[in-house]
């Protein structure tokens, strides 16, 4: 494959100052960190080619947060030391005077939170230019707040959002549910992790007949944006408890075919060891963002940066490109709201009023119940594109390679909120998540119409 040549950012000199910190220490393996820019004009070219796997932007101080592996952050380290700083308790340390551009790995998160940069003019030295300084050390999300409530009896019939799973938990979870309603759920081992974790599907349908509309919905791909763990798990158990006295629910399990895939990036949540999601990390255990690892539309094979696509991508890749899915949802944290495609180029998705008309509907649902909550961007929905560009994203790959119109869903600000907190999420997005499902019968109908019609006219 060729490498598009980075000699225009060769002048890109990314200065920085180490803060003190007294919560960073490098023998953590993945580094958690911020800056300040001064040109956000030339941010947009810059994450194309900066291997960081930026988390947010702070659009009136021009600070980014951002991720790295141990590994690259400290030969960005070794490769440049002309400054010295302390890190509070620590000894002192060389530090470069700038980032090489060619150093680092990982991958892009949110490079342009809530702005949409303008396109630099290549002709002006001054675009490719893009000076940072006050680089300081932060403590990881998933190691800040209080100590996580974790459970390893979580069963199908108790209060599943009352405490975070254990691994342990979580899986006996997941197939106490299937166990409960055998005739409308079954799980299925589809992998394992890089470290062996196993990766699980649950089906939930009123049979077993796949020719009707179908919804995927997964989560913590990121592993320390745990939200979406146990309200998938928790839909799964308001689908199952309600199938025999809520006609609502019956149609929706009877009409359609579900999918979920509540952990799909196992290694990451339980970094800090299967009985806690306290020091839960956003990369897999190769210290890569799966979220920026899938095939990418715009080039011709694997995803950006040539990376080889990891174990857990695999597993999901196998399993998507043997099912055909309607709709799908995929579940993170760090914010409140509605991303709909394209995340990675400013071309307008074809069905745009589609998704913005759904976008608004899911947001309406979560207003009715809290007008504070996803109360940002466009009112709580936003392009992706005009959110932050991301290359390799999950939501791209399955709009544009499996012709399924899955948007990613924010679900808290916080990435680790408290367990008593998960009602408060659950009640904000019930309604939403049945809405979105029910979409999937119209749009089911349309395509199947189309592909009627156009075999028709071959024939």
């Amino acid at each position: 494959m060729r490498v598009p040549s980075l000699l225009p950012l060769l002048p890109c000199l990314l200065l920085y100052t180490l803060q003190s910190s007294s919560v960073f220490s490098l023998s953590t393996d993945e580094v958690f960190f911020s800056f300040q820019i001064n040109e956000l004009s030339a941010l947009n070219r810059l994450v194309q080619h900066l291997q960081l796997s930026i988390d947010s932007i702070d659009v009136a101080t021009r600070t980014v947060t951002a991720y790295a592996s141990t590994e690259n952050f400290q030969a960005l380290l070794e490769q440049h030391p002309q400054h010295e700083a302390k890190e509070t308790g620590s000894p002192s340390a060389s530090l470069p005077s700038m980032f090489d551009v060619l150093s680092l790995r990982g991958s892009i998160r949110e490079a342009q939170k809530s702005l949409s940069l303008p396109k630099a003019d290549s002709s002006s030295s001054s675009s490719t230019s893009a000076v940072v300084h006050s680089l300081q050390l932060r403590q990881r999300p998933s190691e800040t707040g209080e100590a996580p409530v974790m459970s390893d009896k979580l069963t199908a019939t108790s209060d599943v959002l009352s405490a975070y799973p254990t691994y342990e938990g979580y899986k006996s979870l997941v197939r106490g549910l299937a166990a409960l309603r055998p005739d409308l759920c079954r799980v299925e081992k589809i992998g394992d992790s890089v470290l062996g974790r196993e990766i699980l599907l649950m089906r939930v349908s009123g049979d077993a007949n796949d020719d009707k509309p179908s919804v995927l919905l997964d989560a913590n791909m990121h592993g320390d944006e745990v939200v979406g763990l146990p309200l998938s798990l928790k839909l799964v158990q308001t689908l199952l408890q309600g199938y025999d006295s809520d006609a609502r629910l019956k149609s929706i399990v009877n009409s359609s075919v579900l999918w979920f895939i509540p952990l799909r990036n196992p290694d990451g949540t339980y970094a800090g060891g299967d009985t806690t999601i306290r020091g839960a990390r956003r990369f897999n255990s190769n210290w890569l963002d799966l979220n920026r690892n899938h095939p990418y539309m715009l080039m011709a094979e694997g995803p950006p940066g040539g990376r080889p696509i990891q174990t857990e991508n695999e597993v999901f890749l196998d399993f998507v490109r043997t099912h055909n899915f309607t709709l799908g949802v995929n579940m993170h944290g760090g914010a409140e709201v509605i991303n709909y495609p394209w995340d990675s180029i400013q071309e307008r998705h074809p069905d745009d009023a589609w998704w913005r008309r759904v976008a608004k509907k899911y947001a309406d649902a979560a207003h009715a119940v809290d007008p504070r909550y996803m109360s940002r961007f466009d009112n709580g929905i936003t392009n992706g594109y005009d959110w932050y560009s991301v290359w390799g994203g999950e939501q791209d790959y399955m709009n544009h390679f499996r012709n399924t119109r899955m948007f990613t869903l924010e679900l808290s600000r916080p990435k680790m909120p408290p367990a008593r907190m998960l009602p408060f999420y659950w009640d904000r997005n019930k309604e939403g998540l049945l809405g979105f499902i029910e979409e999937a019968a119209p749009v089911f109908e349309s395509l199947k119409g189309e592909a009627e019609g156009s075999q028709g006219e071959e024939g």
